[in-house]
């Protein structure tokens, strides 16, 4: 944890606080946090990733943690974590340029040896690999003549990408970047959401009115409820329902806080020491924005032609999270439904794996996520 640095990026009008361990030559893996989550979230897999000699990066989305809030709550949708994410990729140099290496055979005019030269070119650019092959440039050497015999043996060659990691409400801005740049993305992991079609998902229609999601859409139910606590409290309560096998959901006349009981201990892979992190980000942040993106933003739709996510995917599923218990999902998931939508998609379950799967079983998570990342990064 020592390792980790801490820096503020000025992009899109606000200032975003990003997390980082690695060396900036290396590979980046960007990890995106969900709900009640910040980069924190993602301690575990950042030190295992860099340790395996990539750069990660976790931001904390704006609204969220030590980020700016964004100007006006009412407009922040999930489209603006798509464009920071792409401002913080430009503002670290991160897919800005090709490093091309040329090699020059076969030259006349006395040139018995091959010459390498090594081009940095800076320009933003969506092709996935610049291929150069039986080339032939007019050079001077001298005050010799053009050597037209000249030939360029190259090979291929690319910009440097990111892979995405992504859990809760970070799924919906990874698996739009994912559709919008394709080409800036190695591979996306994901972590319990798998990727369906945009727009109202159905279940906010099957469940019940006391369903957490249905109360925390509500206008002012949440903050009422969360305001009688410290937030400290209130992430506590969400980390002990979320790590449950149920559905929360209160019944009539109670609301989401009070189906947690203060006695109720944490879950015993999450310490005081991580509720604190998270208490003391929440109460500078508050949690308005967070219940505008992911909850109140559900309803979102994109013009995108083509929703299937081509780049290599890996879904990593804790057996006991409860969001396989919404209605569909399991059956999609198992039934490789969810394949229509990520035709490159690897599924792995995790045994006793709650919604905080990453946190609950890091070591497994890390495995899972470096043997992805060395087959396809």
């Amino acid at each position: 944890m020592d390792k980790i640095v801490h820096k503020f990026v000025q992009v899109n009008g606000v200032k975003l606080h990003l997390a980082e361990i690695g060396t900036e030559s290396s590979p980046a893996v960007v990890f995106l946090h969900g709900f009640p989550e910040i980069w924190y979230s993602w301690r575990h897999q950042m030190i295992a990733v860099a340790g395996a000699g990539y750069r990660a990066i976790a931001p904390d989305c704006r609204g969220y943690g030590l980020s700016d809030p964004p100007p006006e709550t009412e407009k922040f949708g999930f489209p603006d974590i798509v464009d920071d994410l792409l401002a913080i990729l430009d503002h670290l140099g991160i897919d800005k340029g090709f490093r091309v290496a040329i090699f020059l055979l076969g030259i006349n005019w006395g040139w018995d040896s091959a010459m390498e030269m090594k081009i940095t070119i800076d320009m933003l650019v969506d092709a996935m690999e610049l291929v150069i092959s039986n080339t032939s440039f007019p050079i001077h050497k001298g005050g010799g003549k053009p050597a037209k015999d000249l030939w360029g043996c190259g090979g291929i060659y690319h910009p440097s990408k990111i892979s995405i990691i992504t859990k809760d409400a970070g799924t919906r801005p990874a698996y739009l970047f994912a559709l919008l740049h394709p080409t800036r993305v190695t591979s996306v992991i994901s972590l319990g959401i798998p990727h369906t079609p945009f727009g109202p998902p159905n279940f906010l229609k099957e469940l019940p009115e006391g369903f957490y999601i249905n109360r925390w859409r509500e206008p002012g139910r949440a903050e009422a409820d969360f305001g009688r606590l410290d937030a400290k409290t209130v992430v506590r309560n969400i980390y002990i329902l979320f790590s449950r096998t149920e559905i929360p959901i209160a019944s009539e006349g109670q609301e989401i806080m009070d189906i947690v009981e203060p006695s109720t201990p944490l879950p015993p892979w999450f310490t005081e020491e991580d509720l604190s992190a998270y208490g003391a980000l929440y109460e500078k942040s508050g949690f308005l924005n967070p219940l505008k993106v992911p909850y109140r933003s559900l309803d979102e739709e994109y013009n995108i032609v083509d929703p299937v996510i081509k780049n290599p995917m890996l879904l990593i599923v804790g057996e006991k999270d409860y969001f396989v218990k919404f209605p569909g999902v399991e059956d999609v998931i198992k039934s490789g439904m969810v394949k229509h939508f990520a035709s490159n998609l690897e599924v792995e379950w995790i045994p006793e794996g709650s919604h905080f799967v990453q946190e609950q079983f890091p070591d497994q998570v890390n495995s899972l996520i470096l043997a992805f990342l060395r087959k396809h990064c």
